[in-house]
């Protein structure tokens, strides 16, 4: 007896919408820079250069990423300290994110604020 396999259209939909090499690329990238900022955020708190606490989200990347990602840019985004690749889908540099966990003023709030505040 032949079967015949019916596709719903959200999986042919899901097939035209799928995230590109350079977009499976571009991911691989936030979630990298996100671990290694925050890496080199937590060597700077350990030598007393971050004040107060540090909190990271390492082995969140991926959700930060991919949740910031998938939005369209005119779309609202609350991001929470430990969603720091958001920031980085959203176009914050490196260098402001790390002077902002130093409360510099080339961080993002020019340090008025705390490090996971922006």
């Amino acid at each position: 007896m032949a079967t015949q396999q019916v596709r719903p259209a959200a999986y042919e939909r899901a097939e035209r919408d799928r995230l590109t090499r350079e977009d499976r690329v571009a991911l691989l990238r936030y979630m990298l820079l996100m671990r290694a900022i925050e890496a080199r955020a937590l060597s700077l708190y350990r030598q007393g250069k971050v004040p107060g606490s540090f909190y990271d989200g390492y082995g969140q990347e991926a959700v930060s990423a991919g949740a910031a990602f998938a939005l369209a840019p005119e779309d609202r985004l609350c991001v929470l300290h430990r969603d720091l690749a958001a920031h980085l889908v959203r176009g914050v540099e490196p260098g402001r994110i790390l002077g902002q966990y130093m409360g510099r003023a080339g961080g993002v709030t020019g340090g008025r604020d705390g490090n996971v505040h922006f």
